[in-house]
């Protein structure tokens, strides 16, 4: 494993060396997040973070395909998946795009990690068993990539939030694959994890620099991929609590948002006001307890969700024994 330990080295110092350089483009070529009425930030701040998170996971990404055993078809469709939800996020960031063109072209990617392997197939639910999904796979698993995406997209309202909720899933699905023996997810695991603590002294309150939608939307895709990879069993079976049950916050907030714009009948990607995050600062919390008060709620859920998954599996409890122990 020392190779690979050394991989997510190079997306550390990658994602620290890549992020300054990054927010100085940005600056020099005006692509900005200017505050509005719906904005919890003050001036104009750089948005091009996604493209350090972006190289600092694709390229130590790109040296597995030196080693066979661990290269898989499903590894290429998710690198192209998220190289285009990473390229739709960037002209929204630049250019705007409008709310169904987004959304299509987030359906176009997930279509296409779809389409090199990645389904839900099979749902482990507890005190039923397996039940398979039969027709409904291909909605279900396309559901299921876009829901996380927007998920996680719309989490992004606060200094550090989005990272430190994405953080707590991943290390759980990472945990969960090497229980498994699933050594790719491990290594993925790694990768997002060590770029993102690269990318976090950045974008702690007062944030120098956001992800914006090229980083957003590429996390977003790679975390709906990671939390079912690490929740598999076996292929295309899935037990779905698992990561339901680690992504609740940010899955519970876009669920509610989506109800309360349909209510007021406007499209339920219009940006508003009224987020969890947005709630929190509404009720005194400053910005930076608010995001760290979400992202120890989100390390609750995953902790949570490991334990609801050692209650199925008996490869899990020396994990979890040794996961909690002192």
């Amino acid at each position: 494993m020392t190779p690979w330990i050394g991989l997510a080295g190079c997306s550390l110092l990658m994602a620290l060396t890549a992020t300054p350089l990054c927010r100085r483009l940005a600056v020099h070529f005006g692509i900005l997040a200017r505050h509005n009425h719906r904005t919890v930030h003050s001036g104009k701040v750089p948005k091009l973070g996604g493209a350090a998170l972006f190289v600092a996971v694709v390229i130590p990404a790109l040296a597995l395909t030196l080693a066979p055993g661990l290269w898989t078809r499903e590894l290429t469709g998710l690198l192209l998946a998220s190289t285009v939800l990473f390229l739709v996020g960037a002209i929204d960031d630049v250019r705007g795009l409008g709310c169904n063109l987004k959304l299509l072209l987030q359906s176009s990617g997930a279509l296409l990690l779809v389409a090199f392997g990645f389904k839900i197939e099979t749902l482990v639910l507890p005190g039923i068993g397996s039940f398979s999904l039969g027709w409904a796979s291909l909605p279900f698993t396309l559901l299921w990539i876009v829901g996380v995406t927007n998920a996680i997209n719309l989490i992004d309202g606060l200094d550090g939030l989005a990272v430190g909720v994405a953080l707590c899933a991943i290390a759980l699905a990472g945990g969960l694959a090497f229980a498994h023996g699933e050594a790719t997810v491990v290594i993925v695991a790694a990768l997002l994890i060590a770029s993102l603590l690269g990318f976090l002294p950045y974008n702690l309150h007062p944030a120098s620099i956001f992800m914006g939608d090229s980083g957003s939307l590429f996390l977003g895709l790679l975390v709906a991929w990671i939390t079912v990879a690490g929740a598999r069993t076996e292929p295309g079976k899935v037990m779905l609590l698992v990561p339901l049950v680690s992504l609740a916050l940010p899955v519970t907030d876009t669920l509610w948002a989506i109800i309360r714009r349909a209510r007021r009948g406007i499209h339920p990607f219009v940006a508003d006001r009224e987020h969890i995050h947005h709630r929190l600062l509404n009720a005194g919390l400053s910005h930076g307890t608010a995001s760290l008060l979400m992202s120890a709620g989100s390390l609750l859920l995953a902790l949570a969700a490991l334990l609801l998954a050692g209650t199925w599996e008996a490869s899990l409890p020396p994990l979890l024994s040794s996961c909690l122990s002192p």
